[in-house]
């Protein structure tokens, strides 16, 4: 909602736009959109002006998230095979694969400070869903730890505020 309580349609057509991540700063949302049969991450101002594609490869690129800097946004991509973890500038430019899990990871979400993103990464273990556990990726050392190992399925993470 806007500063008047007021709701106001950013995005159109019939195909899917969702997985939105605000800019830091307030003033741009990162989402992930289907159109013309590929998925890719585009950014778009609050007003709903100046809608910029940041990915255009023919793989899938999805789940955007904003690094708390404004810096950088994660996303998740299949374009090297299975989904891996990407960095990005926020202008689209220098994508970095930064994980190569033989499962596939989702859903990033930077630490408050912006020194770590946690993710789901499937593991191989268990069954369809269930096989998700929580990875946490520093991203000054780029040592990755897995920090869950229960079986039940991990998703929608967050963080707590320090």
């Amino acid at each position: 909602g806007l500063k008047d309580g007021s709701v106001r349609q950013l995005t159109s057509g019939n195909t899917f736009a969702g997985q939105p991540s605000w800019s830091p700063d307030g003033e741009k949302i990162a989402f992930t959109a289907l159109r013309e049969g590929n998925w890719d991450i585009y950014l778009i101002r609050r007003d709903g002006n100046g809608l910029v594609r940041l990915t255009d490869h023919p793989a899938q690129d999805w789940y955007p998230a904003w690094s708390p800097d404004g810096r950088r946004i994660a996303f998740v991509s299949s374009r090297e095979g299975s989904h891996q973890l990407y960095l990005m500038m926020p202008d689209g430019s220098n994508p970095e694969k930064v994980t190569q899990i033989p499962g596939g990871v989702e859903r990033p979400t930077f630490s408050p400070d912006g020194r770590l993103l946690a993710f789901t990464a499937y593991t191989g273990e268990g069954r369809g869903f269930s096989a998700r556990e929580i990875h946490l990726l520093s991203l000054g050392t780029r040592q990755l730890r897995r920090i869950t190992y229960d079986g039940f399925d991990q998703t929608d993470l967050t963080w707590c505020p320090p």
